[in-house]
């Protein structure tokens, strides 16, 4: 056996696996709890909204008892969540477009009291644009049936997080 050889091939082998090491770039983003609660609560609230509207179908309620009780399930995690704003818009396509749907937008004034406001909603080319203070419009896909949509802002000194459920 040659092993003058057998060096040679293992030196490169070893170099061309550090050079390999040497250009991949691996990017890793780590985020704050803040911004994963922003997610998580969008998820929590999503899911259960969801719940509720499958549940109204199941027993053929009302928009009326429908919208009661998502403003419940709202309100309490606004409750549980004082640095979070809260908005959400529910209905059908019909109503998202004559804007007649179900609009909340929970939010704080600068001494820390729960308001509540509303945001301005409006529709162009199959989507739903909610804008809830100058310079803060969020955009929205609507489908067909009903349709809920929310957005919930965490609070953290100077900076916002911003999750949606879509």
């Amino acid at each position: 056996m040659n092993k003058r050889g057998q060096f040679y091939l293992v030196a490169a082998l070893i170099i061309i696996l550090i050079f390999l090491g040497l250009t991949s770039i691996s990017f890793n983003i780590n985020s704050s709890e803040k911004d994963n609660k922003a997610n998580n609560l969008v998820r929590q609230i999503n899911f259960e909204v969801s719940q509720i509207i499958d549940n109204a179908v199941i027993l053929s309620l009302n928009d009326s008892e429908t919208i009661s009780r998502i403003n419940q399930t709202i309100y309490l995690y606004a409750q549980d969540n004082p640095d979070t704003d809260f908005a959400l818009v529910y209905g059908t396509t019909d109503q998202i477009n004559l804007s007649s749907a179900f609009v909340e937008y929970l939010s704080f004034n600068n001494i820390n009291q729960r308001v509540l406001k509303t945001p301005v909603i409006s529709t162009a080319m199959g989507n739903l644009y909610i804008t809830l203070e100058e310079n803060d419009t969020y955009s929205f896909n609507i489908n067909s049936g009903k349709n809920f949509f929310l957005i919930a802002k965490v609070w953290r000194n100077n900076e916002r997080i911003v999750a949606t459920n879509q």
